[in-house]
């Protein structure tokens, strides 16, 4: 497996707790960076991570440009936004903008942590070539000898 990280930014810090409680046991690690051009810089740096961050009134535009920039960049990439008081009206903007999902409460977070593992496992499996692809829907073993 790769390794599974959730970078983190913050400011309430009520997320990092709640996020790590529905992610125990996991494999997940959870990395709090602080400031939100510091984990978008980090998640840049580590093509295989999620970003999760919360939305405050004071970075929600640049939470919104930093989405936009991350998806352009790598299609794959996964963000989650996690909203406050003041932009929990704001959930379909976060996805429209690309966010693979948006939390209103750190108490709700358990689709959030299936999520979190479907990408993860999904991001592990490498695809196949197409010789690979035939050679696993043969019914027999391919080290097996042939007729």
């Amino acid at each position: 497996m790769t390794i599974a990280r959730i970078i983190l930014s913050e400011s309430s810090g009520r997320w990092a707790f709640a996020l790590r409680s529905v992610l125990v046991n996991s494999g997940v690690a959870v990395t709090e960076i602080a400031g939100l051009e510091n984990a978008f810089g980090r998640f840049r740096d580590d093509s295989q991570a999620l970003l999760a961050f919360e939305a405050t009134e004071a970075c929600a535009e640049a939470g919104l440009q930093h989405i936009y920039a991350s998806r352009l960049r790598d299609p794959g990439s996964g963000v989650i936004v996690l909203l406050d008081a003041s932009t929990i009206s704001s959930e379909s903007v976060w996805h429209e903008a690309g966010a693979i999902a948006v939390a209103a409460s750190p108490r709700h977070l358990t689709p959030i942590a299936r999520l979190i593992h479907r990408y993860f496992v999904t991001r592990d499996i490498p695809p196949l070539t197409f010789r690979e692809a035939v050679w696993q829907r043969i019914p027999w073993n391919a080290s097996e000898p042939q007729p």
